[in-house]
């Protein structure tokens, strides 16, 4: 077969008389590569250049139920089915290649043959390197090249939008990493530097021989008494020392609750065999100090640290004569 062949129409309205148009073969071949023609007998009698390329099996003489089968529409492969349906989009795939084409059937009753004019599902630049097909190879007018080529433009950009999403949790990862380590440090410290106030607030300063004098400075409570109770104790033992001075001249406010835990700790010091002295009273806490200190009169409390240091001197004294 030389020649295609399109209908013989004619228009009642044009000037021209009427006449057969006629399309040489090579024409035909540039602009359907991926065609086939069938016989009525269901025989290939012309392949597309690039179909041919694309599916070996494909070749003119062979039926084409041995070498392809429809995608859809469910439907025999004969030339009978295809004839029946030529407005209705069928698509084939090769069993060699497996390469699948678009395309619909054009019956031409003069010749008692059918066009099977296609277009491969291309989907990726894989798939053309598979099927030994590039985008030069598709007429103008075929629109896979372009939406092949879209294809490739989005996927480039999802590729792009991947690996930034995987760099942004990779950051945000390092980011959670980061701030964890910055909140274990931050606990850290925090509790260096509680510990670090907690010594500072009841430091034990030694001054002379068996005394120590330790300074309270702001308001007393439960947790810092404790505190004082287990530095005053382990003071003793390490220091040996006889006598410890509490100097409340820093304390704002000394109530019962203070007094007495003041108290307990007195007592906890002479079963380790050391006396406390409590000075820095001030007018107002030497009043508070009567009423809440009641049965405690074997607690020195002096006005001043000097007169506390002097009261334990001279004990310490009286003490060695002894």
């Amino acid at each position: 077969m030389t020649t295609m062949y399109s209908s013989s129409d004619t228009e009642q309205h044009l000037d021209t008389p009427a006449k057969s148009w006629a399309l040489p073969a090579q024409d035909f071949a540039a602009a359907f590569p991926f065609h086939l023609v069938i016989n009525h007998n269901s025989v290939l009698v012309q392949v597309g250049t690039l179909l041919a390329r694309a599916c070996p099996d494909m070749i003119p003489g062979a039926t084409l139920g041995a070498c392809a089968r429809t995608v859809r529409p469910a439907m025999a492969l004969t030339y009978e089915a295809l004839c029946q349906r030529t407005n209705t989009v069928i698509v084939i795939e090769s069993l060699s290649s497996r390469l699948h084409v678009r395309g619909a059937s054009v019956h031409d009753r003069s010749c008692d043959i059918v066009f099977f004019l296609g277009t491969p599902v291309i989907q990726s630049a894989e798939d053309l390197a598979r099927y030994g097909i590039t985008l030069t190879d598709f007429p103008a007018h075929d629109p896979t090249a372009d939406l092949l080529l879209l294809v490739q433009t989005q996927q480039a950009a999802l590729n792009d939008t991947r690996r930034l999403n995987e760099k942004l949790r990779e950051a945000n990862q390092k980011l959670t990493y980061q701030h964890a380590a910055q909140l274990a440090l931050q606990e850290e410290l925090s509790r260096t530097q509680a510990n670090l106030i907690a010594e500072l607030s009841t430091p034990l300063i030694p001054i002379g021989s068996g005394i120590v004098v330790i300074p309270l400075i702001g308001s007393l409570d439960p947790s810092r008494l404790q505190r004082l109770m287990e530095v005053v104790l382990s003071g003793i033992s390490e220091t040996r020392a006889e006598i410890v001075i509490f100097d409340i001249t820093g304390v704002p406010v000394v109530d019962a609750d203070v007094a007495q835990h003041l108290t307990r700790i007195a007592g906890a010091a002479r079963l380790l065999g050391a006396d406390v002295i409590v000075t820095g009273i001030s007018p107002e806490v030497a009043q508070s100090w009567v009423l809440i200190a009641t049965g405690n009169h074997d607690l020195p409390t002096l006005a001043t640290l000097e007169r506390g240091i002097q009261f334990a001197l001279r004990r310490q004294a009286t003490a060695f004569r002894r």
